[in-house]
């Protein structure tokens, strides 16, 4: 074998050398698996998931997006957000105060929430009396009359005689701006008897 039929056979090895190696590369990177992974397979845009799964970012919208679109607009209403007819609480019926239920004897009007009271005892026998939060227990003798003054309304007045008998008394209103005159009577039975009066701040008088 001369010199030239040696290098060609030298060449012709190098030339199938490389196409082997070519070939061989070409098989492993078929073979190989490819690393990227389809981010939004067709399942997202087929019946019935198309309707049921969120499509990842980045993908076109299926038919669950403008479900979820129409959800986020709609404005939930609850039963207890609901306005309730317009109903005016009832109120029981509450029972009069004890002042209301008696009988208003005379009415006077309070100068600056103050009035006077004329006490006159035409009994022939000394009564003990009390303006209640404003003086201590007082005994005005028979067939006396003391002026009482400047008393806060409400203001009540008790008295007692010093006998035991029953007293009545008699308000009437003085043609003097706030001032009451207050008799003492002996009273004829315990139907007409009182031990106490007392002057509403509207200016009422009862006795009971």
């Amino acid at each position: 074998m001369n010199f030239t039929t040696c290098l060609t056979v030298k060449s012709f090895g190098i030339v199938l050398g490389s196409l082997t190696g070519i070939v061989a590369f070409s098989a492993i990177s078929a073979a190989a698996p490819t690393s990227g992974v389809n981010p939004c397979p067709s399942i997202y845009y087929e019946e019935p998931y198309n309707k049921l799964l969120v499509v990842p970012q980045g993908c076109p919208p299926n038919a669950m997006i403008p479900q979820l679109v129409d959800q986020q607009t709609a404005v939930p209403t609850s039963p207890s957000t609901k306005p309730s007819p317009s109903v005016k609480p009832t109120m029981p019926n509450e029972p009069p105060l004890a002042e209301d239920q008696q009988p208003v004897l005379a009415t006077i009007v309070p100068q600056m929430g103050n009035v006077n009271v004329f006490l006159k005892n035409a009994t022939n026998t000394p009564i003990t009396y009390q303006v209640l939060g404003n003086t201590q227990q007082r005994t005005l003798a028979a067939r006396g009359e003391i002026m009482l003054k400047a008393l806060p309304v409400p203001v009540t007045v008790t008295f007692l005689r010093s006998d035991g008998g029953l007293v009545n008394a008699l308000p009437i209103a003085n043609s003097q701006p706030g001032v009451l005159d207050l008799t003492l009577n002996g009273a004829r039975g315990l139907s007409d008897s009182q031990t106490t009066v007392r002057i509403l701040s509207t200016g009422k008088v009862n006795a009971y």
